[in-house]
C-alpha cells in the first residue's frame, strides 16, 4: 500500500499511502505533499490533510491544522495558497485542533482526524 519511486541516485522514496490519496476532479493529491507545504508556512505547527467526500469532484482536499497561536491568520493562509499551490491542490476547508491523534506506531492517525474535524471545518 506504499506509493514511492526512486530518487535519481537509487534510492527508493517512500512518498506516502496509496490509500491515503485524495482524486478530487480526476486530479492525485498526495497529502504528504500538501502537509509538508502547511507544515513549512509560518505559524503552522502541524497538519493533516484528508479528503472529504464531495458530490461534484468525488473527494476534496481538507486540513486539519495545529497553529502557534489562537488567533492564526486564516485569511493570510488562504492568500498564501492561492499565489503557491495548485488550485486542485489547495485544503478547501480547515479545521484548527489542539493536537493530532496518533496510533499505535506513532503516526497521526489520518481517519481520527477526519472524524475530529466533522463539523468543524470551514473555508480558510
Amino acid at each position: 500500500g506504499d506509493a514511492g519511486a526512486f530518487a535519481a541516485d537509487g534510492q527508493l522514496v517512500v512518498r506516502g499511502r496509496i490509500d491515503d490519496l485524495i482524486v478530487s476532479g480526476g486530479e492525485n493529491v498526495a497529502p504528504e505533499e500538501v502537509e509538508a507545504w502547511l507544515c513549512g508556512t509560518p505559524g503552522i505547527v502541524e497538519a493533516c490533510v484528508f479528503a472529504v467526500d464531495d458530490d461534484e469532484w468525488g473527494q476534496r482536499v481538507a486540513a486539519a491544522l495545529v497553529v502557534e497561536t489562537p488567533s492564526y491568520d486564516l485569511g493570510g493562509l488562504r492568500a498564501l495558497m492561492m499565489r503557491e499551490l495548485a488550485p486542485y491542490k489547495r485544503p478547501k476547508e480547515v479545521a484548527i485542533l489542539e493536537g493530532l491523534p496518533v496510533n499505535r506506531t506513532g503516526k497521526v492517525d489520518r481517519a481520527q482526524v477526519s472524524r475530529l474535524c466533522q463539523g468543524r471545518l470551514r473555508p480558510p
